[in-house]
């Protein structure tokens, strides 16, 4: 035998015995999968197909995901490095609070989100000004997206040639990978967190990212609170007027509490974009909104904002109260683009245009009604908190009937859904994906 048929025979033999192995630790090696989608390491479509080759069932997978333990975590207030896409850096302000977690043995979680100019240490009299009690403050440091963003708030100054970012050294991103949610995803893996109880504010070029993160994933905050901000860029300038791509986002205004705050004198945001917004939202009579401009009030809030301001005691006072419902029967969510395609159990997959919008709510016992627009693919992953998963389910979109049958457990639901949010709440083993036929088209 040579030396080459030799090394290929053991290493035949080896690959044999890991597989041998491999089937022997299933639950060690499914546990691994569950680990490395969590970490990014695996993509969803690979931990399924792992899952499926290792026997793992999909309520398995599920109760994998959903228990995994915490990592390592600092005991104290931290500065640490997020990680993005393309090995993009920032650092990352964790505050803990100084009479520790709730009762449960829970935390809340405040990001803060800084202004031009700034970085995650901005955040710091924010935190001490507005941290409810038993909650994480974390504050990222906002960078300059990558050049293949394509950011909705900036379509229109781009076609009229201005450069709106070429006065900015940073901006926050509003994809999917962004630092805001990066750095939420590093607090909820290290600490226990309750996360019906995660809020988002940001002041300045903080408020526009929170109005445009909140807004685009509003089914990860119980509320969202924007100061001296704007929905859109493109409304700093004057002659572009409205941006009416973005102002459909304020669709999901209906889904999440918020609180604007905006000075009235402000001089480096001006306060008619904000104004703008209210005039939009006051006639849809949302049931958890406030909008409030500070009377001779400048761009620098904290410079009158005390402990002691009746506005301060309000406004802390309402991010501390407000909790989200992770099971709603009913979902309204508006997309620019499929990044931001899923709020709770419904994902919108396909966009007929520039925007799409789904209201999705329970119609009777396992019975689901959708109404869409600018949509021709969603996908509806069955929460049991809302219909029963095991029992035949109906679905009815734009007043046709779409679908009428039981809908198996998947290693596909529960890895999309867990990789998008890693929230155990918003994670599901049963998923149903179905075409949307255009206006008057035929099924």
């Amino acid at each position: 035998m040579s030396r080459r048929t030799s090394r290929a025979s053991c290493g035949a033999a080896l690959a044999l015995l890991c597989a041998l192995a491999g089937t022997a630790r299933a639950d060690d090696d499914a546990a691994s999968v569950a680990r490395g989608l969590a970490d990014g390491r695996v993509t969803p479509a690979d931990a399924a197909a792992a899952w499926r080759r290792l026997k793992t069932e999909p309520d398995e997978a599920l109760e994998l995901v959903r228990g995994l333990p915490l990592e390592t975590a600092p005991a104290t207030s931290h500065s640490t490095t997020l990680t993005g896409p393309g090995g993009a850096t920032t650092d990352a302000l964790v505050i803990l609070p100084k009479d520790g977690p709730d009762e449960r043995g829970r935390f809340a979680v405040l990001v803060l989100l800084h202004g031009i100019g700034g970085d995650a240490k901005q955040c710091v009299p924010f935190a001490d000004l507005f941290a409810p009690p038993h909650t994480i403050c974390v504050a990222p440091s906002a960078t300059l997206p990558p050049n293949s963003e394509d950011p909705e708030d900036l379509r229109r100054a781009s076609t009229y040639g201005v450069d709106v970012m070429k006065s900015f050294k940073h901006w926050w991103s509003y994809r999917e990978t962004a630092w805001p949610l990066l750095a939420l995803d590093y607090v909820q893996r290290r600490y226990w967190v309750d996360t019906n109880k995660v809020r988002i504010m940001g002041y300045s070029m903080g408020g526009f990212g929170t109005w445009n993160i909140g807004l685009r994933y509003h089914d990860r905050f119980a509320c969202m609170a924007p100061m001296a901000g704007a929905c859109s860029r493109e409304e700093m300038y004057p002659l572009l007027g409205k941006d009416p791509l973005t102002r459909l986002l304020l669709d999901n205004a209906a889904a999440i509490p918020l609180f604007v705050l905006h000075g009235d004198e402000d001089e480096v945001v001006g306060v008619q974009s904000d104004r703008w917004s209210d005039e939009q939202l006051r006639p849809k009579k949302l049931p958890d909104y406030t909008y409030h401009e500070v009377k001779g009030g400048k761009h620098i809030l904290l410079s009158f904002l005390k402990v002691t301001d009746p506005i301060v005691l309000r406004f802390r006072d309402w991010v501390a109260t407000r909790t989200r419902d992770a099971h709603p029967k009913r979902v309204v969510h508006r997309a620019l683009a499929t990044y931001h395609g899923s709020a709770f159990w419904v994902r919108i997959d396909e966009l007929r245009g520039d925007s799409g919008k789904v209201v999705a709510e329970l119609a009777g016992k396992n019975q689901l009604q959708i109404t869409t627009e600018g949509v021709s693919k969603l996908t509806l992953f069955l929460d049991p908190e809302v219909v029963d998963p095991k029992k035949r389910l109906q679905v009815a979109i734009d007043g046709r009937m779409a679908f009428k049958d039981t809908v198996k457990a998947s290693h596909q639901a529960v890895a999309e859904s867990f990789a998008r949010t890693h929230d155990p709440q918003l994670t599901y083993a049963h998923m149903v994906t179905l075409d949307v036929p255009p206006p008057g088209g035929s099924r």
